[in-house]
Formats: structure tokens, sequence, C-alpha cells
């Protein structure tokens, strides 16, 4: 039960934190992927380290790249 609790925390902190990326990084007029790409360098282990199940993580990371390269055709 806390490994689903931890891992519910977790993606909270990764979405919250790239909602307010792509906020910040369309008020200053730059693509909403940089604020992305800069939220994700925040909260992962090599940023501030406020992600820990890099397991799963780097699942979700692997499908949002794929679901990208679908995106751009």
């Amino acid at each position: 039960m806390a490994t689903e609790l931890s891992l519910i925390v977790d993606m909270v902190a990764v979405l919250g934190t790239a909602a307010a990326g792509s906020y910040a990084a369309n008020r200053l007029g730059q693509p909403a992927l940089l604020g992305y790409l800069l939220a994700g360098l925040a909260v992962g282990p090599s940023g501030l380290g406020v992600v820990k199940a890099e397991g799963a993580i780097n699942f979700f990371a692997e499908m949002g790249v794929v679901f990208l390269l679908f995106a751009l055709g």
C-alpha cells in the first residue's frame, strides 16, 4: 500500500511541476515542451531528487516518448 501511495505522490509531483513549467515557458514565449523538460530535470534524481520511484517513472517516461513520436507523425 505504501508503494502505491508513494507512486501516486511522485506522479502528482511530476505532473504538477510539468504544468507549472509549461505555463512558465508559455509566459516567456517558449514552447511548452521546454517547460516539461526543465520540470523533469528539476524533480528527477539528477535535480532535487523529489521523485523516488525511478522504475515506474522510467516506464512512464518511455511511454511519453512513444506518444510524443506518434503525435509528431
